[in-house]
């Protein structure tokens, strides 16, 4: 199965900004394709992110925080976003859901991605149902060459579809399952207790690919 990367390069000026502190950034206009053969850049990951998600599951915003303890002597950036919203059939739950990530302060590129739903409640089917769309387009991300069956073949090997909700409260610590596939290693991690779970996927660029 052929493999292609496809990335994206920002302004190296506005990262100065980045690196004097955190700082929210809205929803940028959109400006073509977000991907080219650079990286996924933080600078756009807003609008790469509602590309591939659709409207729908958007980020409405971005946080981003220079960090310094990650990986490398010149540090790099830290970034978070949330997504608050309703399912259709029941419009009074409000659901929150999570992304959280790492970027290369010189490049501005994204090496590492998370994403997670609130640990509130039991993790269930339906708590896995409201997260697939965001597991999709987390592996997108990382990955667009894959197809919409390659991106259901990942997430059944890391048991991430609503029927493995039950091996899902089993894992443990090195128990989770882990796939690397074209230089991206993609890992699962429960957190929470049976009163109030979740779970989180995590994508992480290899070298020689990008990562750190």
């Amino acid at each position: 199965m052929k493999r292609r990367w496809v990335w994206w390069v920002a302004a190296p000026i506005a990262l100065a900004l980045a690196a004097a502190g955190g700082w929210f950034l809205g929803r940028p206009v959109a400006t073509g394709s977000p991907l080219t053969a650079d990286g996924l850049h933080v600078l756009m990951f807003l609008d790469t992110w509602g590309q591939v998600s659709g409207p729908e599951y958007a980020f409405p915003y971005i946080r981003i925080e220079e960090n310094p303890n990650v990986y490398n002597v010149d540090g790099g950036l830290s970034f978070y976003c949330v997504w608050i919203g309703c399912r259709q059939e029941n419009p009074g739950k409000v659901l929150r859901v999570y992304a959280k990530g790492s970027a290369d302060k010189a490049s501005g590129k994204v090496y590492e991605l998370s994403v997670h739903g609130e640990p509130v409640g039991a993790l269930t089917e339906e708590k896995l149902l409201i997260l697939q769309p965001f597991f999709e387009a987390l592996i997108s991300m990382f990955d667009p060459s894959l197809s919409a069956e390659e991106r259901a073949d990942v997430l059944r090997s890391l048991m991430l579809r609503p029927v493995d909700v039950e091996s899902l409260r089993a894992l443990m610590g090195d128990n989770s399952p882990r796939l690397t596939l074209d230089g991206i290693e993609y890992s699962v991690h429960r957190w929470g207790s049976e009163e109030g779970g979740t779970v989180e996927l995590q994508a992480r660029i290899l070298e020689p690919n990008g990562g750190p």
